[in-house]
C-alpha cells in the first residue's frame, strides 16, 4: 500500500496557542494520538507499520514509516512555539531538523521570532546546526 503519512505533533500548549487565534478545528486534534510524546509518535509508527503500509511518497522506495522518519527532515515551523521544536529534536534528533518559517505569510518580527526561538528552544551547538542545515544540504548536493 502506498501512502503519504504525515506524523504531526499536537501538544495541548499548541493546541491552545491554536485556539488562542480563533482555529476552530484545534479541538478536533485532541485525542487522536498525536500528542508530543516520544510514546505518542512511537505509536503512530507502529500503528502504519501494522496497517501495512509499506511504502513513502516515493513509489521506489520500499521502507516501512518508522525507517522513512528515521531518514526524513523536518522544518521547524512551529510559530514561535518552544515545546513543538523541543518535542521534534527528541522525537526526531535536533540533526534532522532545519529551519522553517512560513515566509512569505510569517514577516517582519514573526520571521525573525522563527529563528529566535530555535535559540530559545535548544542548546546553541544544536540551534546553530538546525539554522545552517539548509545551506550544508545544498552544499552537499553541489559538490
Amino acid at each position: 500500500m502506498r501512502t503519504d503519512v504525515h506524523a504531526h505533533l499536537w501538544s495541548e500548549g499548541y493546541l491552545r496557542l491554536l485556539e488562542s487565534y480563533g482555529r476552530q478545528e484545534a479541538a478536533a486534534h485532541r485525542g487522536l494520538g498525536a500528542g508530543d510524546s516520544a510514546q505518542d509518535l512511537e505509536a503512530r509508527f507502529a500503528m502504519n507499520d501494522a496497517a501495512g503500509f509499506d511504502h513513502q511518497e516515493a513509489p521506489d522506495v520500499v521502507e516501512k514509516p518508522t525507517e522513512a522518519a528515521r531518514r526524513m527532515w523536518y522544518d521547524t515551523v512551529a510559530h514561535g512555539h518552544v515545546p513543538a521544536v523541543r518535542a521534534a529534536a527528541a522525537s526526531y534528533g535536533a540533526d534532522r531538523l532545519l529551519l522553517g518559517t512560513d515566509f512569505p505569510y510569517q514577516s517582519g518580527h514573526r520571521l525573525r521570532r522563527a529563528v529566535e526561538f530555535l535559540e530559545e528552544a535548544l542548546p546553541p551547538e544544536r540551534a546553530e546546526g538546525v539554522l545552517t542545515a539548509g545551506t550544508r544540504l545544498i552544499r552537499r548536493r553541489e559538490a
